[in-house]
């Protein structure tokens, strides 16, 4: 049998795809060995790498715009964005976070663990409204989104669109999932780090404070100031109090960084008896730590504690209760 014969302008065609296809090959390589050096130098901040992860993803599948969102709880928070147009990039910001249970596209591959896209957002039947008007105001037709799994739960997605309306290909999807896991070992990364610091520092803690026991002997106001100072920098908190359980009622035996007012209110308060919807009530009626993340929406603070909550100046409240145990 003789061989198939190419013409010259065959030939030529098929080395120009070839030489394309090793360009886009060298670019990708290229984009995963920096972003996997920024991984492993960034020191679990994450931001640098969602950064680049955006925009390599963008460049490699020649998108206009790219973004990388991640979830908490039962929200969609936005990670990074390449809006392509400062109106475009307020028009996403404004549509973050969204909920997991919502119809958005993000939403709809973080729940279901598949990717998704859209051919032609002008032209596809059932495109709401507002799709299309963010659509516009980033400048694209087509989207694609693939989730962020770890163990087979979706952490986040990322989305890379396009000018021009289309499907994308197989090998399209399948690098931005190659993408997608690398945002994943970033993820598991800073997480990883950031339980090593977190161990690093109650180890400290714990010393510190073994330490001072040791070196105070029956005193017990170093030792509480002791283990005060380490919980509020460990708890990156603004100030803290300790307080000692007399009956019914409190005595604030310790302070850090409290506000001038609000130590000065704490000294001239010898016993107090805290709300029962506080943190620190509900600390010492269920044993159990409470938080409550803004306490200026609690409306049924008794004034005396809202004003305490004033001359702290502080929105977050958290309590641990101690416990004792008699044999």
């Amino acid at each position: 049998m003789r061989g198939r014969s190419y013409s010259a302008a065959d030939l030529q065609k098929q080395l120009v795809q070839r030489t394309h296809e090793l360009a886009r090959a060298r670019e990708r390589e290229v984009a995963t060995a920096e972003i996997l050096r920024l991984i492993r130098t960034s020191a679990g901040d994450l931001q640098p790498v969602f950064d680049a992860i955006a925009q390599s993803a963008m460049r490699v599948i020649g998108g206009q715009s790219a973004g990388v969102t991640r979830v908490l709880g039962d929200m969609v928070h936005l990670a990074s964005l390449t809006a392509g147009s400062e109106v475009g990039l307020k028009e996403v910001q404004s549509s973050f976070p969204s909920p997991l249970s919502s119809n958005g596209i993000h939403s709809r591959v973080a729940r279901s663990g598949l990717p998704a896209f859209r051919a032609d957002i002008e032209t596809e039947p059932d495109v709401p409204a507002a799709v299309k008007r963010l659509a516009r105001a980033r400048g694209y037709r087509a989207i694609l989104v693939v989730p962020m799994l770890h163990d087979g739960v979706s952490i986040g997605t990322i989305s890379v669109a396009r000018r021009e309306p289309g499907a994308f290909t197989d090998d399209q999807i399948n690098l931005l999932k190659t993408f997608a896991d690398q945002a994943v070992i970033a993820i598991e990364n800073a997480r990883l780090l950031s339980e090593l610091r977190e161990s690093l520092q109650q180890q400290t803690a714990t010393s510190d404070v073994l330490q001072v026991i040791s070196s105070s002997p029956g005193e017990l106001e170093p030792v509480f100031q002791a283990m005060l100072a380490n919980a509020t920098r460990i708890c990156e908190a603004k100030f803290g109090t300790l307080w000692l359980c007399e009956g019914d009622a409190f005595r604030a035996v310790a302070l850090h960084n409290a506000p001038p007012a609000y130590a000065e209110a704490r000294r001239r308060e010898l016993l107090l008896r805290p709300p029962p919807d506080t943190a620190l009530g509900r600390a010492a009626s269920t044993k159990q730590v409470v938080q409550i993340d803004d306490v200026t929406m609690h409306r049924s603070y008794d004034p005396e504690w809202r004003a305490a909550i004033e001359l702290g100046n502080y929105g977050q409240s958290c309590a641990s209760p101690c416990s004792r145990t008699t044999t």
